[in-house]
């Protein structure tokens, strides 16, 4: 979706990954940024084959248009920083079989240990709600 160019010609487009946790985003992240700037590097293939289709890194259109959704992830967590908070949210997964579900408040303690009260809020709460445009 990044690479071939769908986030840049749809800025308004949303992507929601639901039920991949969080941990592997970073490296994927770094990857396909390190990817980008190889193709940046490569100037003269791209106007031989059109042009490159992305005016950013990867990371960038990931922290404007995507979304990801984790059960627990206590990696993933601490990595929120490279992630970016705002574009995580919590969930249940309730009433699947592996759902947190009648655990869930133990779940979000267990995994949410250590993370700062403003993050916390945002992953559990706030994301969802201005993503979805749900009220107060």
């Amino acid at each position: 979706m990044i690479f071939c160019g769908a986030l840049e010609r749809h800025p308004a487009l949303k992507i929601v990954l639901a039920e991949t946790g969080i941990g592997w985003l970073p490296y994927m992240l770094e990857r396909m940024d390190d990817t980008y700037q190889k193709f940046v590097d490569a100037p003269a293939y791209w106007r031989a084959h059109g042009g490159l289709p992305l005016t950013m890194p990867p990371s960038a259109y990931c922290r404007r248009q995507v979304w990801a959704a984790f059960q627990t992830d206590r990696v993933g967590l601490r990595l929120i920083d490279v992630i970016g908070a705002e574009r995580v949210m919590w969930a249940s997964d309730y009433p699947h079989v592996d759902s947190t579900w009648p655990e869930s408040r133990k779940a979000i303690e267990e995994n949410f240990a250590g993370v700062a009260p403003g993050p916390r809020r945002q992953i559990l709460c706030d994301n969802a709600r201005v993503l979805y445009g749900l009220g107060r």
